[in-house]
């Protein structure tokens, strides 16, 4: 029995040290607007302007330009805000019957060598439940994460609906 459990102990320390080999070789970028801070291979960078549009009851719409410079396509996964909005949806508008929706979906595919952008009109990131006040001008934290395991921060400006920040 103890050789049993010395084998199972075993397997578990070396799942643990691959996990963090793992967590430790996961690339993450930080970016600030248009700027990408210079990584080893980036796969996926911010190459436009982030910005968000502030909507009634203190919601938002976050729009950006992602970039696959990889030869493989990424999806997008995982979206939040921390400490700023309580939830965020990946929203994509389409005009059916002459009558323009939104429609949540639950991941944007990135093609290898491609931009993919969410801008208004098309695929954008809806910011709901506020969890503070946001003023135009304010940067609105996003982590956005790929099924590559990347980890992407992204400041968002603020901006009124007019485009004023």
């Amino acid at each position: 029995m103890k050789k049993n459990n010395g084998s199972v102990l075993k397997r578990a320390m070396k799942s643990m040290v691959a996990m963090a080999l793992l967590l430790l070789s996961a690339h993450t970028v930080w970016a600030q607007g248009a700027a990408a801070a210079p990584v080893a291979s980036p796969i996926l960078l911010v190459k436009d302007s982030a910005w968000a549009r502030l909507l009634p009851n203190g919601i938002a719409a976050g729009y950006l330009t992602l970039q696959n410079s990889g030869s493989e396509a990424v999806r997008l996964i995982m979206i939040a805000s921390p400490k700023t909005y309580g939830h965020v949806a990946l929203h994509e508008s389409v005009l059916e019957d002459g009558v323009n929706h939104m429609r949540a979906i639950k991941t944007l595919s990135i093609p290898a060598h491609s931009d993919v952008a969410l801008a208004p009109g098309g695929y954008h990131l809806m910011l709901l439940k506020p969890l503070r006040a946001i003023q135009p001008g304010d940067a609105i934290p996003v982590v956005l994460t790929f099924s590559n395991g990347q980890v992407l921060k992204v400041m968002l400006t603020a901006r009124t609906v007019t485009g004023a920040h």
